[in-house]
């Protein structure tokens, strides 16, 4: 039971000058490519595990080729509890819970000395990801005896090699979910449409969060314990607290393969717990006037930051933009 609270050569002979014009010449011709592709290894060293994914850096949008989230036969259960873990090279797993709808479940994700705890929505398969990399997992799915305290009902332990690195960022999750005909998912490719790197993208998608949708002040003051963002809700709405804006503006991103990881941790001097988005590029480029993104390395973007930073009242909900330490990430 667990209580939660949240070589030299061998011989010489005699040459001609003929000959020894020739071979200096070779000698030549042999060190200029050998620099040449000395330089060439070492670039494809640093970008080998951005080029491994197909869609990461596209030049053409939007993709329309998202990573599909499906259940395999590769699964796990007992007690009415669920762990598919087919697709753990793609990045996730799924996990689901449909015993007693008057208890509640969660899923405890357990790697190295890092420890992840989910809510499980009754009957529903969500996807997980592997954000720890490769490695050891450990996954339970615990049921509700009474109040705070649960008991396991299911636990496996499997080994995961992903595809890549980028993989469980790019893919749709229960804190980042979308499909093709999600509305967040065609504004991310209407806005997408006529960019030609994914720092354009990026661009256009963090400038249209800040200018679109406005911080909710009253839904940060009475937020429930159990919450899971809605990026559809938020787009239609216009209004949200930091994890609407960074779960949107992942799902935007991810759209059109751009990976991006969701960062739950604290900012500010006064440690506020906070949510906000790390990006990887291929291209550098100017997001705003005041962000240039840099290539081949993960930038962070604050969306909530941006949006309400003119905002003085906020800061007891956002924090003063400095002081980031990460926490988890999804």
């Amino acid at each position: 039971m667990i209580d939660f609270e949240q070589s030299k050569p061998t011989h010489l002979f005699k040459i001609s000058s003929y000959h020894l014009v020739l071979k200096m010449m070779c000698l030549l011709l042999f060190c200029t490519i050998f620099c040449s592709c000395g330089d060439s290894s070492n670039f494809t060293a640093k970008n080998a595990s951005a080029a491994s994914s197909a869609i990461v850096g596209a030049t053409f949008f939007p993709i329309q080729d998202l990573p599909k989230v499906s259940a395999t036969n590769q699964v796990i259960q007992g007690n009415n509890a669920t762990l598919d873990i087919g697709n753990i090279s793609q990045g996730y797993f799924l996990a689901s819970y449909s015993g007693d709808q008057t208890k509640r479940a969660k899923l405890r994700v357990v790697k190295d000395d890092q420890t992840y705890y989910y809510d499980l929505i009754y009957g529903k398969a969500d996807a997980f990801p592997l954000s720890l990399g490769n490695g050891t997992y450990e996954a339970t799915i615990f049921q509700q005896i009474a109040d705070d305290r649960y008991a396991a009902i299911l636990t496996s332990s499997f080994s995961a090699e992903l595809k890549d690195e980028f993989s469980p960022f790019l893919v749709s999750t229960q804190y980042i979910p979308f499909s093709s005909d999600s509305v967040a998912v065609q504004k991310a490719y209407e806005l997408s449409s006529d960019c030609h790197s994914d720092a354009e993208v990026l661009s256009k998608i963090y400038n249209y969060i800040k200018d679109h949708i406005s911080y909710d002040k009253e839904k940060a003051a009475s937020l429930k314990t159990i919450y899971i963002p809605n990026p559809d809700e938020t787009l239609s709405s216009q209004k949200g607290i930091c994890y609407d804006y960074a779960s949107l503006a992942a799902v935007m991103l991810r759209a059109n393969g751009i990976p991006t990881k969701m960062v739950f941790g604290y900012v500010g001097e006064k440690d506020l717990y906070h949510a906000w988005d790390m990006v990887y590029l291929q291209n550098a480029g100017w997001i705003s006037v005041k962000f240039e993104a840099d290539p081949n390395e993960w930038n962070r973007i604050d969306p909530t930051f941006a949006a309400s930073m003119n905002d003085s009242s906020l800061s007891t909900f956002i924090g003063d933009g400095s002081h980031y330490t990460n926490r988890y990430i999804y």
